[in-house]
């Protein structure tokens, strides 16, 4: 098998996505661009960097043959946050996922206009988005996996609902011990009231360089013309530590209008393992708005 050939047909493909599914505007659905816990948040938002993170790209829940349980709460800036539940399961050359994703944008003061045209305070109100979402993979040959997943979004703004469904798409291929490959499509489907889908395809690159230290790249474009080019280390201290740390290149000139906080680029984070329990934990600074802090529990047995 010619790896030169894979790779540049791969790089190929996300150009060529990107420009067939490419629309202009924006989106309300931004929590589905969130990390969904610790290990990936710190590992600078990675589509697949390992099997635990199985329930990004359901692809990889074709090579899963351990049951992982994981719970993670995010103290996100300016008083907002969100929380994450996932399982995975192996079933001979299968896999399948279970996921749970909530953001909380905290409550608001409401202000009503009265017939004099003056605006009254009458309250609050709050936001929130969910997500539930189950993904299946399966190993087709020793080397290749496909998957694919189904999301149910959820949007409740002061009692105003919108709710839609959202496709995920994957192939992961695993050349060696040391070195795969993933290339995938998320967040695809129609509009939900009016409102795009932040959707994107990503080509994934990992390499375990020595045993205690793996290497993560990702090129992900969004269909809004954005391109990002993530990277990420993941290195062991003895048996039971890892730390990590991501960055975000911005390749193209990224929501400008929402200012430079929004390039968020630099992330941390650390894993404590004892046994099959492990406990991550993840930093992101946001600028002036503030950091996000995020925990996760996780068992893998």
């Amino acid at each position: 098998m010619n790896k030169k050939r894979i790779f540049s047909s791969l790089v190929l493909l996300i150009f060529v996505s990107n420009n067939l599914f490419a629309a202009a505007g924006t989106t309300v659905f931004n929590f589905l661009k969130l990390p969904k816990n610790a290990e990936q948040a710190a590992l600078a938002n990675l589509t697949t960097f390992n099997t635990n993170l199985s329930f990004v790209n359901p692809a990889v829940l074709g090579f899963t043959d351990h049951y992982n349980i994981q719970a993670s709460k995010a103290i996100h800036f300016q008083n907002t946050g969100y929380n994450s539940f996932n399982f995975a399961m192996p079933y001979n050359d299968f896999g399948f996922s279970l996921s749970y994703f909530g953001f909380d944008y905290g409550k608001f003061d409401k202000y009503l206009e009265d017939s004099n045209g003056d605006y009254i305070e009458n309250g609050t109100f709050g936001a929130a988005d969910s997500c539930m979402q189950v993904s299946a993979g399966y190993r087709i040959i020793d080397i290749l996996s496909l998957g694919a997943g189904v999301k149910y979004i959820f949007t409740n703004i002061d009692n105003i609902k919108m709710n839609g469904l959202v496709f995920d798409l994957s192939a992961f291929l695993l050349l060696s011990d040391k070195w795969s490959l993933a290339l995938g499509l998320e967040n695809l489907g129609a509009k939900v009231d009016g409102y795009m889908l932040p959707s994107s395809v990503y080509l994934s690159y990992t390499n375990k360089i020595i045993k205690p230290c793996q290497l993560g790249l990702e090129l992900k474009s969004f269909f809004d013309n954005t391109m990002w080019l993530k990277t990420a280390i993941e290195v062991g201290v003895g048996e039971n530590f890892v730390l990590r740390g991501g960055y975000n290149w911005a390749l193209t000139n990224s929501n400008s209008s929402l200012g430079s906080w929004y390039q968020r680029n630099l992330s941390l984070g650390f894993a404590l393992k004892v046994n099959v329990i492990s406990i991550d934990y993840a930093w992101l600074p946001y600028g002036d708005l503030g950091n996000c802090n995020i925990i996760s529990l996780k068992v893998v047995f």
